[in-house]
């Protein structure tokens, strides 16, 4: 670390638009001393305008590049790029806490010591010994290529643990650091033993799951890893005591995942031959995404059922369902869906007409109009945080419609894929379209131009809906080709009768 402190420079000046250079800036520093000569002041002020609008466009349209080839193989970064560019971020308030008891805490110290307190609480457990039994030290030899390929996929701009090693730091390196890591991850996977700054970070049945699995006995050792694992909160540039973390997966770790989907396979295995809802000849009973989990049941005393055996598993592994986190919804082709009263030990869920689920709206209608009306909406409020950049004239039209495109759009299609589009969504989405582009030209709402006219002075063609068609159609041909559950409920048939006009 402090070879990388002496070695690697600083930056120097921080600005707030991501544009701004440092020609720019000198600029705007000589037009600050020429402030006592008018006529050279306006001439320098002239040129940092017509410069700052020049460093903009360049900018939009780097980002926009960027867009564009994250948009078909990395759908999420491309999501967090369009946040970073509207200016949606979410800030910790540290202002104050409340107490066990319901007092409002001001004191910083008493802050911290709040949360040490809380930390403590929320993972605790009762463990064990530390000591496991293996049998056997099988366990492949870490390959440098298989670091090498690691580090790449890490992300940059994370920030560091106790260590302070930033993955920056470890690809600079280059090829020297990458053959100690490998030194050091073969010697930790031999040994068993963590180093104390890198374990800073019911694991009994986490290990008792592994061992069932049979996996290699060298990798049975994970639970160092976890064993003497602590954490601290940090507020501002104080930081809490360090408590010690006796239950849960390592926040930020790329085992976490895996290790979370094998606790609730094992729980949801409980479920196998008990009823559920038949497509195609196969019955499914819960749809899962990391800790998000759907119970699907054709009424109610199943859905009971099934709820009973879950929250009785996940107890038994040390787990507890959040009731207060826990829906229950009714799909109906009735107006008014009917009344369910479903409980988790005897506290009632509550019935909702629609829910979030992966960031999509499911409503109890099985329509999407109020997913359609909800991204809509999103999209409008996106237009109006980047509105400087897309109703500036200074900026060519050719580059406001590619912002328009790779910003604000991606996020009106959002799960695009699963919509059905009627006559009266497409006027919506139509009449969407066109609310972009009047106001990206910033032609008023009293003025009386025909859309025709507002797509020849924009240059354009509506694409919007035939945008979402070929989005729809991509997606049917990946799902048909994946031959799994997705391609069992598209070609699948549920057992019933069909309503009319399907």
């Amino acid at each position: 670390m402090e070879a990388a402190t002496e070695v690697i420079p600083k930056v120097k000046r921080k600005t707030k638009q991501k544009w701004m250079t440092e020609e720019i800036l000198n600029m705007m520093e000589e037009r600050r001393c020429a402030e006592g000569n008018k006529e050279k002041y306006e001439q320098i002020h002239k040129k940092v305008q017509e410069k700052c609008n020049m460093s903009k466009e360049n900018w939009i349209n780097e980002k926009c590049k960027e867009i564009e080839q994250q948009r078909k193989h990395a759908p999420q970064t491309m999501y967090r790029n369009i946040e970073e560019i509207t200016g949606k971020r979410t800030f910790l308030s540290t202002g104050c806490l409340k107490a066990m008891n319901g007092d409002i805490i001001i004191d910083k110290e008493k802050i911290l010591e709040r949360w040490a307190e809380y930390i403590r609480e929320l993972f605790k457990d009762y463990r064990k010994g530390h000591n496991v039994m293996v049998h056997n030290f099988a366990g492949p030899l870490i390959m440098k290529e298989e670091v090498e390929t690691a580090i790449k996929k890490m992300k940059n701009g994370k920030a560091t643990g106790p260590d302070n090693i930033s993955v920056e730091l470890i690809e600079a390196l280059e090829d020297f650091g990458t053959g100690k890591v490998t030194h050091l991850l073969n010697e930790i996977y031999d040994t068993g033993q963590i180093p104390t700054d890198l374990s800073k970070v019911c694991h009994d049945e986490i290990i008792t799951q592994l061992k069932q699995l049979n996996i290699d006995g060298k990798d049975l050792r994970i639970k160092t890893m976890y064993w003497e694992q602590t954490a601290a909160m940090r507020i501002e540039n104080k930081t809490s005591t360090f408590q010690d973390i006796k239950r849960g997966v390592r926040q930020g770790c790329v085992l976490s995942p895996d290790l979370f989907s094998l606790y609730s396979e094992i729980i949801m295995r409980n479920l196998e031959n008990h009823p559920g809802i038949k497509v195609g000849g196969q019955t499914i009973k819960n749809l899962r995404y990391a800790d998000d989990t759907v119970l699907i049941a054709e009424n109610k005393e199943d859905l009971q059922k099934l709820l009973n055996i879950v929250e009785e598993g996940s107890r038994k592994k040390g787990l507890e369902l959040n009731s207060k986190k826990t829906e229950v919804m009714v799909i109906s082709r009735k107006q008014e869906s009917p009344k369910c009263d479903i409980f988790i030990n005897e506290v009632k869920l509550k019935q909702t007409e629609k829910f979030k689920y992966l960031g999509t709206i499911i409503s109890n209608d099985g329509k999407t109009n109020r997913e359609i009306s909800a991204r809509t909406a999103q999209a409008k409020i996106n237009f109006q945080k980047m509105k400087t950049i897309l109703t500036n004239k200074h900026i060519s039209i050719e580059t406001r419609k590619r912002a328009l495109q790779c910003y604000i759009e991606p996020v009106l299609m959002y799960g695009c894929e699963a919509w059905t589009i009627s006559k009266q969504i497409q006027n919506k989405l139509e009449v969407t379209e066109m609310w972009f582009l009047r106001r990206m030209l910033r032609i008023p709402l009293t003025a009386k131009k025909t859309n025709e006219r507002v797509l020849n002075e924009a240059n354009k063609r509506r694409s919007l809906v035939r945008t979402i068609r070929k989005r729809q159609a991509t997606f049917l041909d990946h799902v048909m080709r994946r031959g799994k559950l997705e391609h069992l409920v598209t070609t699948g048939k549920i057992e019933g009768k069909r309503s009319r006009e399907r």
